[in-house]
C-alpha cells in the first residue's frame, strides 16, 4: 500500500500531510511530530473510512489550540488548518496596543 507522508499542495500553497492508508494510532504520531514545524495554515488529509481518523485528528489540533475547518461541505475528509488560538488573542493584543497609543 502506498499513502504520501507528507508533501505540498502547489495549487494551495500550502503544506499538506495525507494520512490515509495508515493505522489511526501511529498516524497520530506522525501528525503530532509533523505539526510542531508547521507554519499555518496547512492542510490534513484524514479521509472518510470510519471517522477514526478524523475523530483522533481534530483531538490533537484540539489539544493544541489550532484553528481548523473542513476543507469544503462536500470533502469531510480534509482540514484546513488556519492558524492557533493563542496566535488569534496575540494579534488582538497588538490591534489593542497600537490603537491606544
Amino acid at each position: 500500500m502506498a499513502f504520501r507522508l507528507f508533501g505540498d499542495n502547489y495549487s494551495m500553497g500550502i503544506a499538506e500531510i495525507d494520512l490515509h492508508g495508515m493505522e489511526t494510532k501511529w498516524a497520530m504520531k506522525v501528525l503530532s511530530s509533523w505539526i510542531k514545524g508547521q507554519r499555518t495554515p496547512f492542510r490534513i488529509i484524514t479521509g472518510n473510512g470510519s471517522g477514526a481518523m478524523s475523530r483522533a485528528t481534530k483531538e490533537i489540533l484540539i489539544s493544541k489550540g489550532f484553528i481548523f475547518q473542513y476543507e469544503s461541505d462536500w470533502n469531510l475528509g480534509t482540514l484546513i488548518i488556519s492558524g492557533r488560538k493563542d496566535e488569534t488573542k496575540s494579534k488582538k493584543a497588538r490591534r489593542t496596543d497600537k490603537t491606544s497609543k
